[in-house]
């Protein structure tokens, strides 16, 4: 059995899309099309991807598992080809972020750096993990990528500090918690905890915390918009949220509460590459960048 990246392209778009007809416009096919090529790759991996009804198409257990590893194949592929068309057409560096807030902010400083440097440095952010896109680092596919974290370092791995930022606890004012300055961990053992997206850079770093104490997050993905409609009227979930963003809540709100973790919850971005030094230019665009979303370069203020 072999598979081919338009028919993984093809059930990526249909599961999007949860409809036949809108991922065949998506992809200027016929639904007729779009359809016949489904079942032929249902055929072809000896599973059911998709139940089918009037109203659209709902993915079954087995397809859930197929859209993750689509993505990181498809991902592999174009940023490749991307990496193969920039060598043919006169070589520039890449850097492929995460399809995020910071994702966009760290995109900013790179723009910033690239209006007065030549050749610019290719920029794209992907809906990908941390895990996928530091595939595309392995595979020479990218040059440049951010993390939370700091990764042991390699002979063929630079890393640079970028800052770091802390998240606060927002609940609803009316929760078990809410007129306590500090919490811990083990206070928010049996709450959900709200996120809009399981391939958020912070969804990892709170699991990372949460399993160093031992410890099983509870998560509930929904829409951005809903989240604090929700904390409105639930008592059991909370949502992170960065420090400076914790202040805009309590002064436009008093439905809600920010609440400081001890030990503290910080996110530590580090710049990485494969080409050996950092240009400095670069590095202080993108922490100008940071600045503006409540990075704090700890280095700098000896904190």
């Amino acid at each position: 059995m072999s598979l081919n990246s338009d028919e993984l392209r093809y059930f990526l778009a249909a599961y999007e899309n949860g409809s036949l007809a809108l991922a065949a416009k998506q992809l200027s096919i016929s639904a007729q099309g779009l359809g016949r090529a489904i079942t032929k790759l249902e055929h072809k991996l000896g599973v059911n991807l998709f139940v089918r009804t009037h109203s659209g198409i709902t993915p079954t257990d087995p397809a859930r598992r197929v859209y993750e590893d689509s993505k990181s194949i498809v991902g592999i592929e174009d940023a490749l080809l991307g990496y193969l068309d920039d060598y043919q057409n006169g070589y520039r560096s890449r850097f492929i972020g995460q399809d995020s807030e910071i994702g966009d902010v760290i995109k900013s400083g790179f723009d910033a750096y690239n209006a007065t440097h030549e050749p610019p440095i290719v920029c794209e952010l992907l809906k990908r993990t941390d895990d996928e896109i530091a595939q595309l680092l392995l595979a020479g596919s990218c040059d440049y990528r951010f993390v939370n974290r700091e990764l042991d370092t390699t002979p063929w791995l630079t890393s640079a500090y970028l800052g770091t930022q802390e998240y606060y606890a927002l609940v609803n004012r009316d929760s078990s918690i809410a007129e306590r300055e500090v919490v811990s961990l083990d206070d928010l053992a049996d709450m959900t905890i709200l996120a809009e997206r399981a391939t958020y850079t912070f969804v990892g770093l709170v699991k990372r915390y949460f399993q160093d104490q031992n410890l099983l997050p509870r998560f509930r993905f929904i829409n951005v918009s809903y989240i604090l409609k929700l904390l409105r009227t639930t008592t059991d979930c909370v949502w992170f949220t960065r420090s400076d963003a914790a202040l805009d809540f309590l002064n436009v709100s008093d439905q809600y509460r920010t609440l400081r973790f001890d030990p503290p919850i910080q996110s530590t971005l580090m710049l990485q590459t494969t080409r050996g030094a950092i240009p400095q230019d670069l590095l202080t665009c993108i922490k100008k960048a940071l600045d503006s979303c409540g990075f704090v370069d700890t280095h700098e203020k000896g904190l």
